[in-house]
């Protein structure tokens, strides 16, 4: 394997056969590692991965982003080396694209469903038939996108650019014990994913409020969440949902999502 050199920007290099990405530029965290190896399975490129999350308190692979290697390993039937939690370096080597309903991906910990999917729903969008990904974790975790956001923004963007995607919230996970379980359900795009025009803000015409509170916290809080922050909006509140996950009984946390 060719030794990798620096590159600028993230901007992949390729050596002979490999491509080999350093993991420390820029940001230096996660999201280098999801999308170059979601980009290497979708097109069938073997990648070579360094520094992985260099610019982190804790460097090295951690369970959340284990799994989702291992899921793209599993869509693509690829060859990884170095994926175990704490690794600096992954090889991925993928094979032929594969589709079925036997995918699953569980951290083992409140590691995030929406950052798994990153890496996975990109693969399995182009897979030869339709793929079924139970995903395991966070549904609701800090410094990563809300489940709700993509049920509620990044799903109808989508399927306007032609993607097939449906999403069946089981149980929501959080800190620290995760246990959210998430079914992902995929069809094949036909062809290609169509461009879209997002230029046109509109005007707004409405603004929902969902509070929730889970575990040792009550439901009071969600309430005076959701009062402060119909103190603001212009008038536009138009549903307001408090929510109480009483499933997570061993967890402290709570959050308010517009």
């Amino acid at each position: 394997m060719a030794a990798a050199k620096e590159l600028h920007y993230g901007q992949p290099h390729q050596t002979d056969d490999m491509i080999n990405v350093i993991g420390s530029v820029l940001e230096g965290g996660g999201q280098i590692l999801r999308i170059s190896a979601a980009l290497a399975g979708l097109l069938g490129k073997a990648i070579n991965i360094t520094e992985i999350r260099a610019k982190r308190s804790k460097p090295g692979l951690k369970a959340q982003h284990l799994a989702g290697i291992e899921l793209v390993q599993a869509l693509t039937q690829a060859k990884l080396t170095g994926g175990f939690k704490g690794s600096s370096e992954i090889t991925l080597q993928p094979g032929a694209l594969c589709s079925g309903t036997q995918f699953t991906a569980d951290p083992g910990t409140a590691g995030s469903i929406c950052l798994i999917m990153q890496i996975a729903v990109p693969v399995a969008a182009f897979a030869p038939g339709p793929c079924l990904l139970s995903l395991r974790g966070g549904t609701n975790a800090e410094m990563a996108p809300q489940i709700d956001y993509l049920e509620k923004v990044f799903l109808p963007v989508a399927s306007r650019m032609g993607l097939q995607l449906s999403m069946n919230i089981q149980t929501r996970g959080y800190f620290p014990k995760g246990g959210g379980r998430v079914q992902v359900a995929t069809t094949p795009v036909d062809g290609c994913l169509q461009a879209i025009d997002l230029t046109d803000f509109g005007d707004i015409t409405e603004i929902r409020i969902r509070a929730f509170t889970a575990g040792t916290i009550p439901q009071h809080v969600g309430r005076r969440m959701a009062t402060a922050a119909t103190k603001v909006g212009g008038g536009h509140w138009s549903r307001v949902l408090i929510f109480s996950d009483d499933a997570q009984l061993f967890v402290f946390c709570a959050g308010l999502l517009l």
